[in-house]
């Protein structure tokens, strides 16, 4: 009988496997959106990546990953994930604060370089300053969400230029992901003799990806999140509601990042609830605390759901429960909730879309807009 070490590994080699596939097809696409996709990505696979340091760590063996900018790339790893925590930080001053902050860092940026003709086209007709890419018509990422995924990478704040930013972020970028890329690559040739899995990763066209600006920061021109809430506040319910469109329509990944795109958006309603519930009607009130209380059913402390869901190392669940080395991911969601694995997602997708429309209707969005 394997150890639970073992049964870890194997579940962490089969999204390796399915992350392989992911990377193969943007680049076989070849999309005029795969830097957005490569970034809408980053977090997730970075995770992946995570996982195979702890478990080298573990096993005392040297990885020899290359640095970036003479910082080891372990640094960056650790960096876009502490990024990416932010969308479940308990605090939403905190949250605000961050969120305001890279939006007018941003907005500086892109008038640096402007000459006195584009300047005095900005009086007139104004800057936008958040751009939304949006795939068969719904919103996948916005510049403020991939941005907040960033912010570890390059300085904003000590870039002086938007052209200096680009060069600083696209070079980081670029040997980030390509040693990414490598990584998983070579632990896919290495650990599987026959890679299967292309069939199960969606097809996509460059037609269906489309980019629109809208004002923002211009409280004259802004024409985007007109709800009641803070306006910051719905920028970061937009990025969470992009975050679960890109997980759930655009690019599939695995079971567990759409439980984790789950967690976060019913903390994004607990602090809605605790700090704004009189800005939302008792419709939204009641179907909020509809949604905290069915999690709660789900991710109890004493299951420890939440921690193998965000973490690589199994807890809690005992040796035994592990039959089919083909299911084990399944084999622990039902063994902590008591559920069958194929209606348990059933249910967590339905929330998910209850979510969305509850976060659609606060911060008044609509896809065609």
């Amino acid at each position: 009988m394997k150890n639970i070490n073992e049964i870890s590994l194997k579940i962490l080699m089969e999204e390796t496997n399915s992350s392989y596939w992911i990377i193969y097809q943007i680049m076989k696409e070849k999309t005029k959106d795969e830097a957005q996709l490569n970034i809408a990505l980053m977090p997730f696979l970075s995770s992946v990546c995570d996982g195979w340091i702890m478990v080298f760590k573990l096993q005392n063996s040297d990885m020899a990953l290359p640095e970036i900018n003479n910082l080891p790339f372990e640094k960056y790893v650790r960096s876009i994930r502490v990024s990416y925590k932010l969308y479940s930080d308990k605090k939403v001053n905190k949250i605000n604060k961050t969120v305001h902050k890279s939006g007018l860092e941003r907005l500086r940026l892109l008038v640096t370089e402007y000459n006195i003709i584009q300047r005095i086209r900005i009086i007139l007709w104004g800057q936008p300053d958040l751009g939304v890419y949006s795939f068969k018509g719904t919103p996948y990422g916005n510049t403020s969400q991939l941005s907040i995924y960033l912010d570890k990478l390059v300085d904003i704040e000590s870039t002086s230029s938007l052209s200096e930013y680009h060069d600083s972020l696209g070079s980081v970028l670029m040997d980030y992901s390509s040693i990414l890329s490598t990584f998983i690559n070579s632990i896919v040739n290495d650990t599987f003799k026959d890679k299967v899995g292309l069939e199960k990763v969606g097809k996509f066209s460059s037609v269906e990806f489309q980019h629109k600006d809208y004002f923002y920061h211009d409280k004259k021109r802004k024409n985007i999140l007109g709800g009641a809430l803070p306006k910051d506040t719905q920028l970061f319910l937009f990025d969470i509601y992009c975050q679960n469109n890109f997980i759930n329509n655009v690019m599939p990944l695995f079971y567990r990042s759409k439980l984790q795109t789950y967690l976060t958006s019913i903390n994004s309603l607990i602090l809605i609830q605790k700090k704004y519930k009189t800005l939302i009607n008792n419709e939204q009130a009641s179907s909020i605390e509809k949604l905290i209380n069915e999690k709660k059913e789900y991710f109890t402390l004493e299951n420890k759901l939440r921690n193998n869901v965000f973490h690589y190392c199994i807890e809690g669940i005992p040796v035994s429960v592990f039959k089919n080395p083909n299911c084990y991911f399944k084999e622990l969601v039902e063994y902590s909730v008591g559920i069958e694995f194929k209606e348990f997602m059933r249910r967590i997708d339905n929330s998910l879309d209850e979510i969305n429309r509850i976060f659609c209707k606060i911060i008044m969005w609509n896809d065609k807009q």
